[in-house]
């Protein structure tokens, strides 16, 4: 089939099952985004570039049911609507194979739609937009030179000097901050071999950079990326162009940093209060100030008043620290039980107030920090 014109949405790092952004709060985000609309019903294709899910969650997560039911009116809007639909493999420590579960699912509804699970690197021509497109998913090799020589060698094999997309989760240098150790992809590699664009995931700050693409994480996971989340929409056309446009997930959880840093007691209280009061009640709220400030001694206050807010501190050096006499108001201490299950997330808290706000860095703090809980 011969398209000069094509369109195709492109997302990643949804990250279903996350600790903090639950499932239950991501999918009527998803809904909204793929829902039955003249727009969405125009689509030919929807890439999912890997870490559709956060972790391995077992069947009697709350979490699982809702994502079972997002994947079952999904899957029957794709397959009426003959919207192809191809998932890549992500991060194996947070997809885990999940995402071949919607093949599972597409086979117990009896619906007949063009759905396919990537977990290898290959080159697919895909009929209904006629362009050959590049899978290559998360860690396919330790050295991302390697597998860059793999990719070359698949070209060849296939008799093509380029593709019309590449699809690559992992990281590009240009992403990461010159101290990372982490080994990333060389994009102008990937740029000169894709002929409309290279789509990445795995970093969660969406981003474009010639035809480059990051899908950024769907929705907000943590502080840090206050930013815009979202996914792409990309109109292919051999005569006219390419456009690609973000859409922006309006409705993407709240983090929120409230900057306290040096302000009176009372102040420091009423920025607090003004700012809560703009968001959802159920928004992470971190407060940032020097250390000694006396604000940091009113958290566990502000947990008692403002209950369905979650609340955590960032302080700062020590600089213009107030110097004021205070009742003794400071929390009262409590023990924290470890487990396999919360030791991460305890973490990157830790790391996040205590060391750095660079999402990249953070990003791959956690998938260390998971990979070796995993040995």
């Amino acid at each position: 089939m011969k398209a000069e014109s094509a369109q195709v949405a492109s997302i990643s790092d949804v990250h279903l099952g996350h600790h903090n952004t639950t499932a239950e709060e991501i999918i009527p985000n998803l809904h909204e985004a793929f829902k039955d609309t003249e727009r969405n019903n125009a689509l030919d294709v929807i890439i999912i570039a890997g870490d559709l899910f956060d972790r391995l969650m077992s069947l009697n997560n709350p979490q699982v049911f809702a994502t079972m039911i997002w994947f079952g009116a999904f899957l029957r809007w794709a397959a009426a609507r003959k919207v192809a639909v191809r998932l890549l493999a992500g991060t194996k420590s947070h997809d885990w194979d999940q995402n071949q579960f919607l093949m599972v699912l597409q086979e117990v509804m009896n619906v007949e739609g063009d759905v396919k699970y990537i977990d290898t690197l290959s080159i697919e021509y895909i009929d209904c937009i006629d362009r050959h497109v590049l899978w290559v998913p998360d860690d396919w090799r330790p050295d991302p030179d390697v597998t860059w020589m793999e990719v070359t060698q698949l070209l060849r094999e296939k008799g093509l000097d380029k593709v019309d997309i590449s699809v690559v989760h992992g990281s590009f240098e240009h992403q990461l901050p010159e101290v990372a150790n982490a080994h990333p992809h060389k994009l102008r590699r990937y740029l000169d071999i894709s002929r409309d664009y290279v789509i990445g995931g795995h970093i969660h700050i969406p981003g474009s950079l010639e035809h480059f693409i990051c899908n950024g994480s769907f929705d907000r996971l943590t502080h840090g990326e206050e930013g815009p989340k979202g996914h792409w929409r990309l109109k292919l056309n051999r005569k006219s162009g390419n456009e690609a446009e973000f859409i922006e997930n309006k409705n993407a959880k709240k983090y929120i940093t409230v900057d306290c840093a040096g302000l009176p007691l009372e102040d420091a209280m009423n920025l607090i209060k003004s700012e809560v009061s703009r968001i959802p009640t159920t928004s992470f709220v971190r407060v940032r100030a020097n250390e000694g400030d006396a604000i940091l001694s009113l958290i566990d206050t502000l947990r008692k008043n403002y209950p369905t807010y979650t609340w955590s501190t960032k302080k700062d050096e020590r600089k213009d620290t107030q110097r004021i006499l205070l009742t003794d108001m400071r929390s009262t201490f409590q023990a924290v039980q470890l487990s396999p299950e919360n030791i991460v997330e305890l973490l990157m808290t830790r790391l996040s107030e205590k060391h750095t706000q660079d999402p990249a860095m953070l990003q791959l703090c956690r998938d260390h920090l998971i990979q070796e809980l995993e040995r």
